[in-house]
């Protein structure tokens, strides 16, 4: 669905193609120990021409739990000569368990370890490219880094069921990558992420869409291609927008003139474009709200395959008080077994999104209270015994973390926060996915009384992903009863103060993937 892709080749070709086996440890089910997963497994491998990373090619002091998810690339060193580089996932084991304690071994750290080579064959250590902080089962898959066009360094790993996404700063003779900023890339089902450098030098990324539909005979989808882009209202974030290529498989257009919804009312996108195929279509949704004095629960909800069935994807949308903070903080420690003191700010509890645990729950929960402008501590808890729910609780005024206060399961992370005023005040709109995650979009004002969000939205059969103000915040899903092509908008909240306005363009998809495709790949 994604070959798109025939039009974003690899750059710089590498002719001729070299084949490269990269040692990867696993956690066994026998005895807690490790697996090699290579070829010829890396007995008598170092003074032979096998290409294989093995244990002996990292140091003892990195602690490793295991290796892989690699990610390689090629760059001009100081001779003028090609010098390769592997960087691979791994997680560092406590001191008292030892090195290849194991890929989901407790309470391990994420890191992330560099290879070079000058040949693709004898491979030598570089560097912990990063380390973050001990954590329950923590570890990097799947990283991806390369260069921003201001100089900094963008690195992006999975964790938690999520991409997640730093800026910094590259230490070009340690090779040690420094955070400065991070964010996370998608809510929703869009994992195990990398990226290329095409030749138009944009940066392009494509996913794993994991998903299994019972009686189906395919399991799993390729995302969107994705251009991968600095913020450019607030340079310490990313933009994941669609790539620009996507538009070339637009059919019929179909244009829903501006419409203005009041309290209850809504639009039934799937009746009124006749003729429109909603389940291979891409949708491209303004909604606006007028200013008035914001109530609590004004919004409107988008519903996407099965209507408001809460099937498929809803996004809802929350103006948000124009004085609100715009959501830049320092970072800050996350403590593991310590809960937090301190009345409760915002709506919490907030209940998460299904999926996300641990460190990467409690690091979506520090952002929605730095999103919170009377927000100075946080608290996230895992689901409890017999339960399935997350909670993420906000906390403001006098209070103080309190180390060890979960018990003994030790299921809840806490921290504290140093917010940072902005430059200028945003007109924020909360973006909700599934009644879950809500995120601050920064809202575009269009005069003193309007502010707005444009959603663009892809549908292609069971799989949908929508970016929100050109790729600020991404959402990707499966609705497993893709037959019920319903796309509707929909006024909520309180009788009186709602005045959304809908502007809608949308289009037919044709098949990326041709017959001429599929002849030359087979």
């Amino acid at each position: 669905r994604a070959a798109i892709f025939a039009s974003v080749p690899v750059y710089p070709p590498r002719h001729p193609a070299v084949g490269l086996s990269v040692w990867f440890t696993e956690d066994s089910s026998l005895e807690g120990g490790w697996e090699v997963y290579d070829a010829g497994g890396c007995a008598g491998t170092m003074s032979g021409n096998s290409g294989v990373i093995c244990p002996e090619n990292v140091p003892n002091s990195t602690l490793a739990g295991y290796i892989g998810d690699n990610y390689a690339w090629k760059q001009r060193s100081a001779d003028g000569n090609w010098s390769f580089y592997l960087l691979s996932g791994s997680n560092k084991c406590p001191a008292e368990s030892g090195s290849w304690c194991g890929y989901g071994y407790a309470n391990t750290a994420p890191q992330a370890l560099l290879f070079n080579s000058s040949d693709l064959i004898h491979w030598e250590f570089v560097s912990v490219f990063w380390e973050g902080e001990p954590q329950p089962g923590n570890r990097v898959d799947t990283p991806d880094t390369f260069e921003l066009p201001d100089g900094r360094q963008a690195f992006l790993w999975l964790t938690g069921g999520h991409t997640k996404w730093m800026i910094g700063r590259l230490d070009r003779s340690s090779m040690r990558f420094t955070p400065e900023s991070h964010g996370y890339e998608d809510v929703g089902s869009m994992i195990c992420q990398q990226s290329l450098t095409d030749q138009l030098g944009r940066r392009v990324q494509i996913g794993w869409i994991d998903t299994v539909i019972p009686g189906q005979s395919w399991s799993g989808a390729q995302s969107l291609a994705r251009e991968i882009a600095v913020n450019a209202q607030d340079r310490s974030k990313l933009l994941f927008r669609p790539l620009a290529d996507v538009w070339n498989l637009h059919q019929q257009e179909y244009a829903l003139g501006p419409r203005q919804l009041g309290m209850g009312q809504g639009l039934n996108v799937s009746e009124l474009l006749e003729g429109l195929d909603g389940l291979h279509s891409h949708m491209r949704v303004t909604v606006s709200f007028v200013a008035s004095p914001v109530q609590e629960g004004v919004g409107a909800m988008v519903h996407v395959l099965g209507g408001s069935a809460n099937k498929g994807a809803t996004v809802g949308l929350y103006p948000q008080p124009s004085q609100a903070f715009n959501g830049t903080c320092r970072n800050q420690t996350i403590v593991n077994n310590s809960d937090s003191s301190g009345p409760y700010v915002g709506n919490s509890p907030i209940i998460m999104a299904p999926g996300t645990f641990g460190m990467a729950g409690a690091e979506v929960c520090r952002e929605l209270c730095c999103a919170e402008q009377d927000c100075q501590r946080f608290t996230y808890t895992d689901p409890q015994p017999g339960g399935s729910e997350h909670y993420c609780w906000l906390k403001g005024g006098a209070g103080q973390l309190l180390p060890g206060g979960c018990g003994k399961d030790g299921h809840c992370w806490s921290g504290e926060l140093v917010h940072v005023e902005p430059a200028s005040p945003a007109a924020p709109i909360r973006m909700e996915v599934n009644m879950a995650n809500p995120y601050n979009l920064s809202g575009v004002v269009i005069d003193q009384n309007v502010v707005s969000v444009l959603l663009d939205i892809f549908v292609d059969g069971a799989v949908i992903e929508v970016f929100a103000n050109d790729g600020e915040r991404v959402l990707s899903a499966v609705q497993s009863e893709a037959e019920v092509d319903t796309i509707m908008v929909d006024v909520v909240g309180p009788a009186a103060g709602a005045d959304v306005r809908v502007d809608l363009t949308a289009w037919s998809m044709r098949n990326a993937i041709t017959s001429e495709h599929t002849t030359a790949l087979w």
